[in-house]
């Protein structure tokens, strides 16, 4: 079914569901029916939601598309597990405390933040010892980052990831095991 007459300007734009009435400016209930159509505007499609008692035939008529619908609250937003934030902070963190021990725990950190397109690999270049040294570029800042690569096997990145998860708190360190003879000696006193 081709629609009344063309649609003029930009068609690729997201229209998001109102959360009340256009006519009343009633707010809907969550699993409201509703109904839903598109305007033809100068500047392009524009979206209103209405209400069951709103809604009538010349709404309708008047209509470039419409749609009967439910009306649905927006989802809680969830807590990616990966945050940048505080990924970016724990990376600039160690980056000034130039520690050699933490070397690992930096190479995962700038890999992870390449991975969410924050830092962007501009190159390899070796240092005056041989040893790989990432070139990486802040999208935003356009900050530099210098970051030797330790060149990890494949168990080794897995603990590293680990350590960095439990350090940033993605995830909760394993319950304390009691050893066999701490619950026998438990028992022993009463």
């Amino acid at each position: 079914m081709s629609p009344p007459h063309p649609v003029h300007g930009p068609t690729w734009e997201i229209k998001s569901r109102a959360t009340s009435c256009h006519a009343t400016e009633k707010p809907f209930a969550e699993g409201e029916v509703i109904y839903s159509r598109l305007m033809q505007q100068v500047d392009g499609l524009h979206r209103e939601d209405y209400s069951r008692e709103a809604w009538n035939d010349a709404l309708r008529d008047q209509s470039w598309f419409h749609w009967k619908t439910r009306f649905r609250g927006p989802a809680p937003k969830k807590e990616p597990p990966f945050r940048e934030d505080n990924a970016e902070e724990f990376l600039r963190g160690l980056l000034e405390r130039k520690d050699p021990a933490v070397i690992n725990t930096i190479y995962i950190l700038a890999v992870m933040l390449e991975r969410k397109r924050i830092l962007i690999e501009r190159g390899v270049q070796p240092d005056a010892e041989g040893q790989k040294i990432r070139i990486y570029e802040h999208r935003d800042s356009g900050e530099t980052f210098f970051v030797r690569d330790p060149e990890l096997s494949l168990e080794q990145i897995g603990d590293v990831q680990r350590e960095v998860a439990l350090e940033l708190g993605w995830i909760k360190p394993p319950e304390a095991e009691e050893t066999p003879e701490e619950t026998s000696m438990d028992q022993g006193r009463t």
